[in-house]
């Protein structure tokens, strides 16, 4: 019967055994049932064989039920194994001090350390010193909420080889649920996004900076033409307030004439990233309700491949515009005294070379106009 016993296991197929006999001794009954045997009946008592077989029927559903129960416990651990191991993010189960119980393969990809190392240690030691005690207050916290409450928490922590890493992630205290009995956290690396923000940051801070000291109106002007940030050197200029202009409409004080003009260059340049703008001149109202007149250059600040806003130069040239229209009115004054006298009239530099003359001299020496003797010599004329 032993023997039987040991080749029907090699088949591995789940049918219970029941021994019937009456030759064998005790000793050789025992060995079955330790071989696998469900039951040893003797012969001459057959009423125990149907309770014998119902028991072993039962038994066998009972194992098939656990090994079923076995396997899919097996399949959810190799499942569970495979996300956590193979996953972008890192996956840390803490006690309630904050003492890492089990931590993803994914971690040394993002702190260079092994999962065995760091098993068992707190948590808390690989935190930045900075950020440590705000970690401890916030774990602290976290592990007094209620369960199944998500939350979000960011810190620094220190590489295996001295540099800075930022972590990002959300937690949820599992310290009461049996099978799990730890504070459950899910981190992923964010430090390439926090070195993007912090580089456009110093660059925020940069032009922020330059703009504050700058004598011309810079100003930084949304999709909508909403003012996002303007310097200073409005309030000199145009004496408004920097609150007053911040969140108004860029194109509210400028000339009637001048806006078709600015508005299509706005829109050319917000929906059309390689356009360049070329310099223009505009009139903006004064606080007095006066116009000044400003050279305007104007830039799309990209993101991605669409233009997000605008940074807009004013240069004031008022004064130079003036000084200009004077100096233009002064000639013209002096071109119509010098026209009305009788006789020639003309001027050369240190070279000899007509820088010009009145309509009488330019009409003596055979010319129509003044403007065709500046730059001739007495032999070209």
């Amino acid at each position: 019967a032993p023997s039987a016993i040991a080749l029907f296991k090699k088949t591995n197929i789940n049918i219970p055994i029941i021994i019937i006999s009456g030759a064998i001794g005790e000793e050789t009954a025992v060995e079955c049932l330790h071989l696998g045997a469900q039951d040893y009946i003797m012969k001459g008592k057959f009423s125990r064989l149907c309770p014998a077989i119902a028991r072993a029927i039962e038994d066998v559903k009972v194992r098939d039920m656990q090994k079923q129960a076995e396997e899919a416990l097996l399949k959810s651990e190799r499942l569970f194994r495979e996300i956590t191991e193979n996953s972008s993010d890192i996956l840390v189960i803490t006690d309630q001090n904050g003492n890492i119980k089990y931590c993803s393969r994914s971690i040394e990809r993002f702190t260079g350390y092994k999962p065995a190392e760091i098993t068992g240690q707190s948590v808390f030691t690989f935190i930045h010193p900075e950020e440590r005690q705000r970690a401890v207050d916030d774990f602290s916290k976290a592990v007094l909420t209620n369960d199944n409450v998500l939350i979000h928490n960011g810190f620094r922590i220190i590489h295996k080889d001295g540099s800075e890493v930022y972590l990002d992630g959300i937690g949820r205290n599992l310290l009461s649920n049996q099978d799990i009995a730890g504070f459950v956290m899910n981190v992923r690396d964010i430090t390439t996004n926090k070195r993007m923000e912090e580089k456009i940051r110093r660059e925020e801070e940069r032009f922020r900076a330059l703009a504050e000291l700058s004598s011309d109106i810079i100003l930084l002007v949304n999709q909508e033409g909403i003012i996002l940030y303007e310097n200073p050197a409005v309030e000199k200029i145009l004496e408004f307030k920097v609150e007053e202009r911040i969140g108004g409409n860029v194109f509210e004080n400028l000339h009637p004439d001048d806006l078709p003009l600015v508005t299509d260059a706005f829109r050319k340049l917000m929906s059309d990233q390689n356009y360049s703008a070329q310099q223009s001149e505009i009139r903006v109202r004064h606080r007095n309700g006066n116009w000044r007149i400003f050279e305007v250059v104007a830039s799309g600040l990209k993101k991605g491949n669409a233009v997000e806003a605008l940074i807009v130069n004013l240069r004031d040239i008022t004064e130079r515009k003036l000084s200009e229209e004077a100096l233009r009115e002064s000639r013209q004054i002096i071109e119509g005294i010098m026209n009305s006298i009788p006789v020639g009239v003309f001027w050369k530099n240190k070279n000899l070379v007509y820088m010009g003359g009145n309509k009488t001299f330019a009409n003596d020496a055979g010319y129509q106009s003044t403007e065709e003797i500046i730059g001739k010599n007495d032999y070209e004329m």
